[in-house]
């Protein structure tokens, strides 16, 4: 019975987060042209972004729950993860390059809190595979990753090289790694599968 009460609140809380993310990036896919005829193309695109939003959120509310960290829900968590990150750092605008440095002006008309909280937020998973790393070696990298992906944006014409990008994206990753280090208690358990 306890069981049944604890799955209960883990997936009531799943479904709260699901839903707050996938309104925060259906916020951000409506603004961009290219991500609304990618999402339209597929059929219950939608639905598949909020069940993974929501399956992403429980097996990580079990693993932290357990203070085990099952490699299959790990592999699944990052296989949607990056699926989600490509998607939305390469197909949500075409024919765009433009170079932007000014941090005030980007915050204000290029999508404000909203995409600023996703920009931050959508990198700390990122940060928590950086588990073997120094605090030094972590933000030299994350700077070197996040100005890479900016700087294909660019060069591809699928996005803006973002000064506040990569800002709050390496401040993400930061985050993750001392999540990550916070929780390096946690028994990885690669055998099992649930």
């Amino acid at each position: 019975m306890k069981n049944i009460k604890l799955y209960s609140v883990f997936i009531f809380v799943s479904l709260l987060v699901a839903f707050f993310f996938t309104r925060l990036l259906i916020l951000l896919i409506e603004r961009y042209t290219q991500l609304v005829k990618v999402f339209n193309a597929i059929n219950s695109s939608y639905s598949i972004l909020f069940l993974t939003c929501f399956f992403m959120s429980f097996f990580l509310l079990i693993q932290l729950y357990t203070k085990k960290i099952l490699a299959i829900y790990s592999y699944a968590f990052y296989i949607c993860y990056f699926c989600l990150l490509f998607i939305f750092l390469f197909l949500k605008q075409s024919n765009n390059h433009d170079v932007s440095l000014n941090i005030l002006t980007d915050w204000m008309y290029a999508g404000g809190i909203s995409e600023s909280i996703l920009n931050f937020v959508g990198f700390i998973p990122f940060g928590i595979l950086f588990k073997r790393l120094q605090a030094l070696q972590t933000v030299v990298l994350s700077l070197f990753v996040v100005t890479g992906i900016e700087t294909a944006q660019y060069y591809f014409y699928v996005g803006t090289f973002s000064l506040l990008d990569i800002i709050l994206n390496v401040s993400g990753m930061c985050v993750g790694y001392y999540v990550r280090r916070h929780l390096k208690n946690l028994e990885i358990e690669k055998n099992r599968i649930a």
